[in-house]
């Protein structure tokens, strides 16, 4: 059995909340329920998760994802100049229904103002002796939903300076958990799975930008952050 990653096996990170963890985070939403107690509930639902992960045989584990509102809520909660607006796209389902969801906005400059998931990574640490794993968006969710509308042009004239202030968050983020031990990082890379969609293309296409030039711009933003990858 491999005990270093890459894995034969593991499963992506996100995992079904228990019933008894999200009737707790609709109380505690609606004041009903105290932080305290919303916590213990937290912490041992990830505790069980872990335990389904080590029984099913994995070597990577993570914490479900159970903090985060959404998969990646996390990693923009952290971040200072960020805004919601709406994506350009929409989901569709089978009986026609479509829906628009709120993305982030850089509204002003791009900091990162605390850690963002290395909470996750030492819980999961402290509860296993199998490898954490941390994962966290890719840097091209917070362009893609809104391409060219992704920023304040009063605040980044030449989307080159967000690059640059994304890339830097994303390096200094992997150098925080490379001091707190974590070898394992899972960067969700849905906007290029997107573009493996005709649809999706078309799209990008009318929206003014070309769907290879962006598979090259959001690769080329993953090298520059490995570039400064703290040594192995």
């Amino acid at each position: 059995m491999k005990l270093n990653p890459p894995f034969r096996a593991e499963h992506v990170g996100s995992l079904l909340r228990p019933r008894e963890l999200k009737d707790a985070f609709g109380e505690r939403i609606r004041g009903k329920l105290a932080e305290p107690i919303y916590r213990e509930i937290l912490e041992r639902c990830i505790v069980d998760a872990i335990r389904l992960q080590e029984e099913a045989g994995l070597q990577s584990i993570t914490d479900g994802e159970f903090r985060r509102v959404a998969w990646s809520t996390g990693f923009v909660s952290a971040l200072d100049g960020l805004e919601t607006l709406q994506s350009i796209f929409e989901f569709h389902d089978a009986a026609g229904n479509s829906l628009r969801w709120d993305t982030c906005f850089a509204a002003g400059r791009l900091s990162r103002r605390r850690a963002i998931t290395l909470e996750e990574f030492e819980f999961v640490r402290r509860n296993t002796s199998r490898t954490p794993k941390v994962t966290m968006p890719a840097p091209s969710f917070l362009h893609f939903f809104r391409l060219g509308g992704c920023a304040d042009p009063r605040v980044y004239p030449e989307l080159d300076q967000f690059w640059s202030d994304l890339i830097q968050i994303y390096q200094h983020e992997l150098a925080d958990l490379a001091r707190a031990g974590a070898t394992f990082v899972q960067f969700d890379e849905v906007p290029q799975a997107m573009l493996c969609d005709e649809n999706v293309r078309a799209k990008v296409r009318e929206h003014g930008e070309d769907p290879e030039r962006l598979l090259g711009l959001y690769i080329d933003a993953v090298n520059r952050i490995l570039e400064q990858r703290p040594p192995a």
